[in-house]
């Protein structure tokens, strides 16, 4: 594969899922509604059917909205706002729908693409400045994020900051806590719209991690985070 340019850069930051990590072999793909939705009806008489069904509605809202504003939000306020509908009383029940999202999130497991954590590793180690950029409306643990946070300088999550890739915002605001001038960093990611569109929108520039047959007009284009290593 024909490699692109040597890229000057101050630090490198990155897109989490499908990137550097994706879903465990074995899992489960039963949608996390329905984990969430058992542990729920432990403690209260929950319908299934209109639950699923004003969910459904909710989460389409949710997806809408990204798209026309960038807004987040946690998983946990879809799921309050689908009981509410219900005629709950949502602040009673905040922990319990706390505990039930952990409870779905649990359900969930990721594992790292086997190049992912040596190439981090290797590039800490030559001096870059290192970030993660993830949207997500599900929470992380205390323990998950102190994790990652060994191997970033910096971890923005979207539910955190409040708006989606691909608002600037939330480039900027990692940027600034990186203390790193736009034009000095690369972003890397695997959603040509999100991750490339996003990151060039802002002023970075791009690397597209090509997992299937899409393509996208990044700065440059690599099927492995390895490939990072003969660029920078």
């Amino acid at each position: 594969m024909e490699m692109g340019p040597m890229l000057d850069v101050d630090a490198v930051t990155f897109d989490h899922f499908m990137t550097l990590v994706h879903p465990a072999k074995g899992r489960t793909e039963e949608d996390i509604v329905f984990p969430i939705l058992r542990s729920l009806r432990k403690k209260a008489p929950i319908d299934e059917s209109d639950f699923l069904q004003i969910y459904s509605q909710r989460n389409t809202d949710y997806r809408r909205g990204l798209i026309e504003t960038c807004r987040e939000c946690l998983l946990d306020e879809i799921v309050l706002g689908t009981l509410s509908d219900m005629g709950f009383e949502t602040e009673a029940m905040r922990e319990s729908v706390h505990n039930a999202v952990d409870a779905g999130l649990a359900t969930k497991e990721t594992v790292f693409y086997p190049d992912a954590l040596e190439t981090l590793k290797v590039l800490l180690e030559r001096g870059y400045m290192l970030g993660l950029i993830s949207n997500t409306h599900w929470r992380w643990h205390t323990e998950r994020k102190r994790s990652m946070e060994s191997y970033f300088n910096v971890v923005t999550l979207s539910y955190e900051h409040g708006y989606v890739k691909p608002h600037p915002s939330i480039f900027q605001v990692t940027l600034d806590k990186l203390g790193v001038e736009v034009d000095r960093c690369l972003h890397v990611g695997d959603d040509p719209y999100l991750d490339v569109q996003g990151a060039k929108h802002a002023g970075l520039k791009a690397a597209f991690v090509r997992r299937g047959d899409e393509t996208a007009e990044a700065d440059i284009q690599i099927e492995s985070l390895c490939e990072l290593l003969r660029l920078l």
